[in-house]
């Protein structure tokens, strides 16, 4: 996801756009969709976590795009400032789901 975004606005030709719009889109909503099923189905209070996950990406909506503003406010000589910052925005949730992914399973005892 984070390439694809990254790729679509940094893009120097035409076919790079469209690829990476391709590839945006399913990205989004595979994150999007296994988000949601997982805050609704882990513990006893399913459906309760649903309001938490929208409120999360309400929260995302709003500061996404004010960190690209202000990395562009801060860094005007740079137009693609805002992208990497977003970018770096992402990166510590990325990193958190690989370790989530790959750590070793606890043992019981």
């Amino acid at each position: 996801m984070m390439v694809s975004f990254a790729a679509m606005l940094l893009a120097p030709q035409l076919w790079v756009l469209v690829l990476s719009q391709i590839l945006l889109g399913p990205a989004l909503g595979l994150i999007y969709h296994s988000s949601l099923f997982y805050s609704m189905d882990v513990g006893k209070n399913k459906g309760e976590h649903g309001g938490i996950h929208e409120s999360v990406i309400g929260v995302g909506n709003c500061v996404g795009p004010a960190v690209a503003a202000g990395a562009l406010k801060f860094f005007p000589g740079h137009p693609g400032s805002g992208v990497w910052a977003v970018c770096l925005l992402l990166a510590p949730g990325w990193a958190m789901l690989f370790r989530m992914r790959y750590r070793e399973p606890r043992r019981p005892g």
